[in-house]
């Protein structure tokens, strides 16, 4: 099987890469110019540089590719303009230039933040729940699946809206990881959001069951683990993870922060720009539970391993690496 791989040398693309390369499979990878390939060359992958922004770019990864995985994405903190030129614009790239080369599929990357942090939802958040992006990062998000959707007739194609993410190689987290191990992590409120997690292993299997099913042309999956958590309980399975003892600070009011959210919330209808540490803020305060039983239904999609297991991978990894004691 000959694929291409878009996003390979970040943290879930290169899981991806790994276990597609254990399945036999031919590997493209398509990589920004100033992007470190030197791990994707050490395995041997096929690295083509250029970007997803640019039509010619994409036209050279994908030219006899059978399949596709769309995983490059513009970080959540990027001005406007970066998250439309790689998450909206790239996303039309890739998906046309497949359908122009005869691709057999295309799995196109989204995310769970199309939904919006869902404050206080009391119901399953289902593929057929209303999109509410409320950052900029989600409307580009919600605008890329719209602008991949466009070519579906001329192209087989998946979309797998992937929740956040654990697992070694994730330093999206380590910066939690690091405030619990210091004890100066702070909740806001009483930490009762839910965050419904997954292991790194558990989407890269989902992501091949989306590849590979025949019933998942045209369709869109929550992609996620078995249980949501809330953050409180999240903080805790860290905290005796890394064997943290001692107080922590009081959680600070939650009131200031929703505050800061709307006020967030008009800077960027005004300005296209988002206040500082505005998505963290709303990371923390979100409550969102997915429904995950399409995936399980239609794909034979199955969550392994469960929050402990993933939250002991990820500590393990970073102290592997030395980034944590």
């Amino acid at each position: 099987m000959n694929v291409l791989v878009t996003g390979a040398t970040g943290f879930i693309g290169s899981h991806l890469v790994d276990r597609l390369l254990e399945t036999g499979a031919h590997v493209r990878a398509l990589v920004r110019p100033a992007a470190d390939a030197s791990r994707l060359n050490g395995l041997g992958v096929e690295v083509v540089r250029g970007d997803v922004s640019r039509v010619n770019d994409v036209e050279r990864a994908v030219a006899g590719r059978e399949l596709v995985y769309h995983l490059a994405k513009a970080p959540s903190g990027s001005p406007w303009s970066i998250l439309e030129r790689v998450n909206v614009t790239g996303a039309a790239n890739v998906v046309r230039s497949a359908a122009r080369a005869g691709v057999a599929r295309v799995v196109h990357c989204s995310s769970t933040a199309v939904y919006g942090h869902c404050p206080g939802a009391s119901l399953l958040v289902s593929e057929d729940t209303m999109e509410e992006p409320d950052t900029p990062y989600a409307w580009s998000k919600a605008l890329g699946e719209k602008a991949a959707q466009s070519h579906i007739g001329r192209v087989s194609l998946v979309i797998a809206r992937i929740t956040s993410v654990l697992g070694p190689r994730c330093f999206r987290w380590l910066s939690v990881f690091r405030s619990v191990a210091a004890r100066r992590f702070r909740l806001i409120g009483r930490g009762d959001g839910r965050h419904h997690l997954a292991d790194v292993s558990d989407v890269v299997g989902g992501l091949l069951l989306c590849a590979n099913s025949p019933a998942a042309d045209g369709r869109t999956y929550n992609i996620a683990g078995n249980e949501a958590i809330t953050l409180r309980n999240l903080v805790q399975l860290i905290t005796e993870e890394l064997n943290v003892c001692g107080p922590f600070p009081r959680a600070l009011p939650s009131a200031p922060f929703r505050g800061y959210l709307r006020l967030n919330q008009v800077a960027w209808e005004v300005t296209g720009t988002s206040l500082p540490r505005a998505g963290s803020i709303a990371f923390l305060l979100s409550d969102r539970v997915l429904d995950i039983s399409r995936a399980r239904q239609e794909l034979g999609f199955e969550p392994r391993v469960d929050l402990r297991g993933t939250v002991q991978r990820t500590a393990g990894w970073y102290r592997t690496e030395g980034y944590l004691p």
